[in-house]
């Protein structure tokens, strides 16, 4: 047990060399065209919004079909999803990526805490949450891509790094989960 606490410093400098060789990889790329850089901050910062619009009209469809689980579903997993990387952010500090490099990041941000990211949370609560309780499926599955997409902008934008990016997906993942079990777990007959 000893020999394995003894390890846990070199695994730990080894993620954070992994992560800052990701970040690198992926930051240097946006020196490569303005075209690149245009559309990596229009995704990093706006195609939220376009998501939010989707997620919209997907919930004016459930409206209109009446279906309120779905819509109350899709609430509580963005709340939830929400809580778990507030959650995550108290359990680990980190510092963004311009203020530990010498950079300027493609979009003005703070310099406050960059694990987990609040914008990749949020485009996956969403997508994870029509995928999982909608019937609008293909919809879901484009908007995780969308989701990919902004995570992805976030990091070459300069305001995150890739462990950032996969802790705010891992997050909804794991909520979105649980909440799929509990449904399940109720929907199943109990035996006597």
């Amino acid at each position: 047990m000893t020999q394995i606490l003894a390890g846990l410093p070199a695994i730990i400098i080894s993620m954070n060399d992994i992560n800052n060789r990701l970040f690198t990889a992926i930051f240097e790329l946006t020196g490569s065209s303005t075209a690149y850089n245009a559309v990596i901050v229009f995704c990093a910062e706006y195609l939220i919004y376009g998501l939010f619009l989707v997620a919209a009209i997907v919930a004016g469809l459930l409206v209109r079909r009446k279906q309120w689980t779905s819509i109350a579903l899709l609430g509580v997993n963005l709340v939830a999803s929400f809580a778990a990387v507030r959650l995550l952010a108290l359990a680990h500090a980190s510092s963004r990526p311009f203020v530990d490099h010498d950079i300027t990041p493609l979009i003005d941000h703070a310099a406050n805490q960059s694990f987990p990211s609040d914008h990749t949370a949020a485009a996956f609560a969403v997508a994870f949450g029509i995928v999982a309780f909608t019937r609008h499926k293909a919809i879901g599955f484009a908007a995780i891509g969308v989701a990919a997409l902004i995570g992805y902008a976030r990091i070459a934008a300069g305001v995150h790094y890739p462990f950032d990016i996969i802790g705010s997906i891992v997050a909804c993942a794991v909520v979105t989960g649980t909440i799929l079990l509990l449904i399940y777990a109720k929907r199943r007959p109990t035996r006597r």
